[in-house]
Formats: C-alpha cells, sequence, structure tokens
C-alpha cells in the first residue's frame, strides 16, 4: 500500500528493505508467525530463551536487542519511538535524516541494518551454532560502514 511505499525508499541493500517489507506484513517468519501457520515447533526466542519469538521481542523487547541496540548507540532523540507500534517504530527510525553516533552515519541508515543484523543473528543461532556472537555489533557496524561508502555520493 500507499502507506508503506517507504520501505522501497529507505536506504539500505534490497535484502534489508525486504526484510523490512516482511516486517511490516507481519511474515517474518518469527517462531510466532510459524506457529501461526501450524508448525509444530518451539516458538520461544533462541536469543534469550525467555519469551514467545515474536517481531516485537526478537527486535526491541529481547534483551539480546535491547542490548545490541545500546551498543550501536540508539539516538536518545528517537528513545521515545520504543513506545510506539512495531510498524510506527520500523517507519520512524528507517525514515530519520538525524546523523548517529556510529561513525556520523544517518540513523536511517544504521537502523535498518541493524534490524538485518539481528535477524541474521537469530538465523545463525536457529540454524547454524546455536550460540550468540558478540561481535554481532561490530560486524553490523562494518557493514552500515561498507554501504554508506559505496552509496555516498
Amino acid at each position: 500500500t500507499i502507506a508503506m511505499s517507504w520501505v522501497w525508499k529507505t536506504t539500505a541493500p534490497p535484502r534489508v528493505q525486504f526484510c523490512l517489507w516482511l516486517c511490516m506484513h507481519n511474515s517474518l517468519p518469527t517462531g510466532e508467525v510459524l506457529g501461526s501457520r501450524g508448525l509444530n515447533l518451539n516458538t520461544t526466542c533462541p536469543l534469550c530463551l525467555k519469551e514467545t519469538e515474536s517481531l516485537d521481542h526478537l527486535l526491541r523487547s529481547c534483551e539480546f536487542a535491547q542490548d545490541f541496540w545500546l551498543k550501536l548507540n540508539f539516538l536518545h532523540m528517537l528513545r521515545e519511538s520504543f513506545n510506539k507500534p512495531i510498524k510506527e517504530w520500523l517507519e520512524v527510525n528507517c525514515n530519520t535524516k538525524i546523523v548517529s553516533y556510529c561513525m556520523g552515519i544517518p540513523w536511517g541508515i544504521v537502523f535498518p541494518m541493524g534490524i538485518w543484523h539481528l535477524w541474521l543473528q537469530r538465523n545463525a543461532c536457529v540454524f547454524r551454532t546455536g550460540i550468540l556472537d558478540v561481535k554481532v555489533v561490530e560486524k553490523c557496524k562494518q557493514s552500515v560502514a561498507e554501504f554508506f561508502a559505496r552509496n555516498e555520493s
């Protein structure tokens, strides 16, 4: 819909835009979504092992996600956005032009890449290692810097 067309205008690689599109349509295959589709699986969050893995939990209320955003220097001026519904939170943070504390790169670039790296971490934990990568924030910052350098002009 027109209200979600901002997803395709986000300054991010196409795979990250698609991930955001899935989030906006409640279709990112979290434990909760897969369980609602009739799959018989453990819907507990693989990152904290404490709560049902919903989109909101995975991206912002999970203690792993909260620590991730703190280490990525989530902007204090956008802290109130954490109280918004998940779709508004995504839109506000993807569309802001505020420059982040992360290497002086706009938060509207850092944030979607952060969403992507949380999703990658979740998948690595579920499908590969079963453990959390302590370098996920550094990997995200590196991806952001590389993407920004390629697309700065």
